[in-house]
């Protein structure tokens, strides 16, 4: 689906599409962003997902991701809890009563998560972010923002 905005003096056309296989030509894009969906998928799905990215981003464009760190309380809680684990960042499901709950697969990345998926899929880190906060419950709660690069 496309959705045309015109707002703040700028005009954008927002699309929706699968991570797998955006539809889009090769090198349609000066920059793509991703705010929490692709931390519902595993890092096998987020090295085919990031490629697909960088296959539609233009040369040196930005990519943009924004996404659950391994520092979050809930991760530590997951593992203490036993949960059934995808890979070694990504939970099948977060069981109730924590927050999150049900919402699929789950994943927590750190740096060197994402340097090895990046890595993989053909476009450059430039950087990541640390955001940190407290939850409403007062858990800490860790967001990476991560802006790559693809080369030339």
């Amino acid at each position: 689906t496309a959705e045309t905005l015109n707002r703040y003096g700028v005009s954008a056309t927002l699309t929706e599409a699968s991570w797998y296989s955006t539809g889009y030509g090769d090198q349609r894009f000066d920059a793509v962003v991703d705010v929490v969906s692709m931390q519902h998928i595993s890092i096998h799905e987020s090295i085919r997902a990031i490629s697909e990215v960088s296959r539609v981003l233009k040369n040196g464009g930005l990519f943009f991701s924004y996404r659950l760190g391994i520092a979050s309380a809930l991760f530590s809680k997951l593992l203490a809890a036993g949960a059934v684990m995808v890979d070694n960042s990504t939970v099948e499901n977060i069981p109730p009563p924590l927050p999150l709950a049900n919402n699929g697969v789950t994943s927590f990345w750190d740096a060197d998560v994402a340097n090895f998926v990046f890595d993989k899929s053909g476009l450059v880190i430039e950087g990541i972010e640390r955001y940190e906060h407290t939850s409403s419950v007062g858990e800490h709660v860790e967001y990476l923002g991560i802006t790559a690069r693809k080369s030339c």
